[in-house]
């Protein structure tokens, strides 16, 4: 068994070699007949990182925590180019490291090049089905107010739609308020 005396792996199975203090393995297997696992990687003083590396050895990407002493968990890839953050107050940052609203997810576009966005499809063609929505509730109910598209079931397979805005009356159910087709 490996570890501290309270906490053992039943478990252990490396395929690689011991050099320098590290391991470098082909394999890494952590298993428990609880059925509960943790991986810990702890830094004394710095950064933590998962690297992904290429066939070469060069990191092609990863996930760092800890940066600047913080509560930050970021993914990158290509090297040092961070594409993704999840901030200390649980916000997630999508093209940006700074949070600069109050809302949890924030989509930062390159001045250049255009504006982004975020896409949402369904996998198929049909006509008359749901393509995505977006829902606003709170704790009492999760569907007070609704913005849906579908496709409006015209003849072409499914290749026009439109959107659906609906909102729920008070002790009533959500109920479509408007249609643009």
């Amino acid at each position: 068994d490996l570890g501290s005396t309270t906490n053992k792996f039943k478990d252990l199975h490396l395929s690689g070699t011991i050099s320098s203090g590290a391991i470098t393995a082909t394999g890494l297997n952590i298993s428990s007949s609880s059925g509960n696992q943790t991986l810990l990687i702890d830094s004394t003083g710095g950064v933590s990182d998962v690297q992904f590396r290429t066939a070469s050895g060069s990191i092609s990407n990863y996930i760092r925590s800890g940066l600047g002493g913080s509560a930050v968990l970021q993914f990158m890839t290509g090297g040092e180019n961070e594409r993704m953050r999840i901030d200390a107050n649980g916000k997630l940052l999508i093209g940006d490291s700074a949070s600069h609203a109050d809302d949890l997810l924030q989509i930062e576009t390159p001045a250049s090049g255009g504006g982004h966005g975020i896409q949402i499809r369904r996998n198929d063609a049909n006509g008359d089905q749901g393509i995505g929505r977006i829902m606003f509730g709170n704790n009492t109910d999760t569907d007070l107010a609704q913005v849906a598209a579908k496709t409006d079931g015209d003849s072409n397979a499914g290749d026009s739609g439109a959107l659906f805005f609906s909102t729920q009356p008070t002790s009533g159910t959500l109920t479509e308020r408007m249609r643009i087709t």
